[in-house]
């Protein structure tokens, strides 16, 4: 149940970035909790080898680079689905951010 809320949120924190920054696109609702699904998966598999990779870096730069990857992860997600565009890596960053953010804020 903890897991579907969590879909939810980060699909509805994807719906406001793509409604505050026009560089982000998602098609829509359903859109939105497919691509949340599929960031989600994306961070489970390759994300957390990529964490394990570079974990010392990220020891080093205090976090910095799991923003990185969090943002490589988004842009893979982008470049899988059709419903789902971020156009630009600065914003794929910004989206990370926000991600972060709004987990942080609702766990």
């Amino acid at each position: 149940m903890d897991y579907l809320i969590h879909l939810l949120i980060e699909a509805g924190i994807l719906l406001i970035a793509a409604f505050i920054f026009s560089q982000i696109e998602v098609k829509g609702i359903g859109s939105a909790i497919i691509a949340a699904l599929v960031i989600g998966l994306l961070n489970i598999s390759l994300g957390a080898i990529l964490d394990f990779v570079f974990g010392p870096l990220n020891f080093i730069t205090f976090g910095l680079v799991s923003i990185i990857i969090n943002a490589l992860m988004l842009k893979l997600a982008d470049w899988l689905l059709p419903g789902f565009k971020i156009k630009g890596f600065l914003y794929a960053v910004v989206l990370a951010i926000l991600l972060a953010v709004g987990n942080m804020l609702f766990q």
